[in-house]
């Protein structure tokens, strides 16, 4: 009988599939016209509901959720999209 430890990979390790050797890899998935539009008609509710104070300890997570469920964007990505929109509506 051998026992093994088994040991979860965080995703910022250093032998994640991601980060290899503190080798940041950049993925950016670019969004096609009509999800852009989705996601911009789904922030102006949501910057209805909140404040900008609330952005980062609330809204961030709520876009994160949104694009991983609907466009299967991780939250980089999703928060870089969402300051890119807010921005833009300046």
């Amino acid at each position: 009988y051998t026992a093994f430890r088994v040991q979860r990979i965080q995703p910022d390790s250093a032998i994640s599939p991601i980060y290899v050797l503190n080798y940041a890899k950049e993925i950016i998935i670019p969004l096609n016209q009509s999800q852009r539009t989705e996601l911009e008609e789904y922030l102006e509710t949501i910057l209805e509901l909140y404040t900008e104070e609330e952005y980062e300890e609330l809204v961030e997570d709520i876009v994160y959720h949104y694009c991983k469920r609907k466009f299967d964007i991780e939250r980089e990505e999703s928060v870089k999209l969402f300051y890119e929109i807010v921005g833009n509506q300046d």
